[in-house]
């Protein structure tokens, strides 16, 4: 993106997530979170409860849908993912070995197999699942670690005009979180004062499940309002926060570092040229 002005680049930001944030985005926001709600067991709404009491049928479930969907889990991610670098040549075999255990390290560290679980629920009952790979700077006493992290799928924006079904086509990726002020300032310490003065539109869209909140046996994050309390006790205000992740054209470079040998070096590898040519010559 060109360079703008802090205030500018904020105003871009929220309009990119606005034009993401279309009426098609939202329909598909309802169907999905109406299979979520059919995986926590809330598989009717008020209305066709209502219905049913007046009709005089049952209106209990027999569920099937979250059986199956646990099996299906527990059959993908029975085993952890085997992180396997291939050298491009047979010389890169070190190199290659090395990858891999640093990709099978940050896996470990990310509680992977747990984070891939809850991608799998997301894909089954949201209709898509987000793995990220981040870097968190308080791990490893301060020193930052590369980890894994599962983003969820109702917050994520992806530029309308992507036709590849990985969005790798997508100009921009809008994630979008509403967060209390002290939990920003904790994540951004060094805006501190910007964060103080902000405010902004929080869950603008509300809640898309159309289930029976009043009987329902699921609380969802919807369900938990928009306040946040600090630890005295008093409210915290909450505010949008958004994550923009947009492709930057940069040029490709290939570079050669020639590091010549010593004399000493020189001197043993005519040596060793000496002795082999002495021994061919022999032979």
């Amino acid at each position: 993106m060109p360079r703008l002005s802090n205030k500018k680049k904020a105003e871009s930001v929220r309009e990119l997530w606005q034009k993401a944030a279309s009426n098609e985005r939202q329909k598909w926001r309802s169907v999905n979170q109406r299979g979520y709600d059919f995986y926590l067991n809330d598989q009717l709404t008020a209305q066709e409860r209502d219905d049913l009491q007046e009709a005089g049928m049952p209106d209990f479930i027999i569920n099937r849908i979250t059986p199956a969907i646990e099996m299906m889990k527990f059959f993908v991610t029975a085993n952890s993912p085997r992180w396997q670098a291939v050298g491009a040549e047979g010389s890169d075999i070190d190199i290659a070995a090395v990858h891999s255990d640093i990709a099978s390290y940050c896996w470990y560290i990310s509680n992977g197999k747990s984070l891939f679980s809850q991608v799998v629920q997301d894909c089954f009952t949201k209709g898509i699942g987000y793995m990220m790979v981040d870097i968190d700077a308080d791990k490893d006493r301060g020193m930052g670690e590369v980890v894994f992290k599962r983003v969820e799928p109702f917050d994520v924006y992806v530029d309308p005009m992507s036709r590849d079904f990985l969005f790798r086509d997508a100009s921009y990726i809008v994630v979008k979180k509403d967060l209390p002020k002290s939990h920003l300032i904790n994540l951004l310490p060094d805006h501190k004062a910007k964060i103080k003065k902000a405010s902004g539109s929080v869950n603008q869209f509300g809640s898309a499940s159309l289930r029976d909140i009043a009987s329902s046996e699921s609380v969802q994050f919807e369900d938990m309002g928009s306040r946040a309390y600090l630890p005295d006790g008093k409210e915290d205000d909450i505010i949008d926060f958004y994550e923009l992740y947009a492709r930057e054209k940069l040029p490709f470079y290939n570079i050669f570092m020639k590091v010549p040998p010593s004399p000493e070096q020189m001197d043993r590898i005519n040596g060793m040229v000496e002795e082999r040519m002495d021994s061919i010559i022999k032979d």
